[in-house]
């Protein structure tokens, strides 16, 4: 390997790897267990609550520690991967400063970049989804589809 081109070749790699694990990630799906249910989440605020009561009324109460947050693994990969596509971002201006192989940088900046594209596809197609949804249940509710 030229050592002349190692900012170019580390952010072609780091930018690689960061768009493979984006692209595992969304299409294996999320990692982590299902979030609790809604009825398990509701005992948790009702319980909540009437320790508060009792403990104005001045009666005994079983006092619980809340538990830490915990991140999960989809959040750690997500994070990663950011990172990942940020320093293939760096790594690619860096060797544009240093003059290096015009595919180092630009496989660099494109690998990066496209990263950071996908995640922005995925928010306006979530968005646009949305607002589709909100749209037909408007419409049906008001009987224009039925």
């Amino acid at each position: 390997m030229n050592k002349r081109n190692v900012s170019g070749t580390v952010g072609i790699v780091t930018g690689m790897l960061s768009l493979l694990a984006f692209l595992i990630h969304f299409w294996l799906g999320p990692f982590a267990p299902a979030s609790p249910a809604l009825h398990s989440l509701v005992a948790g605020t009702v319980s909540a609550v009437k320790s508060g009561v009792l403990a104005g009324m001045g009666l005994p109460f079983e006092h619980q520690t809340p538990q830490p947050k915990v991140r999960s693994i989809d959040d750690m990969l997500n994070l990663g991967v950011l990172i990942g596509a940020g320093l293939a971002l760096v790594f690619g201006l860096v060797a544009g400063m240093r003059k290096e192989s015009r595919w180092g940088i630009y496989g660099a900046l494109i690998l990066g970049s496209a990263v950071f594209a996908m995640y922005a596809a995925l928010i306006a197609a979530a968005i646009w989804l949305t607002v589709m949804l909100v749209l037909v249940v408007t419409a049906f509710i008001a009987g224009s589809l039925s």
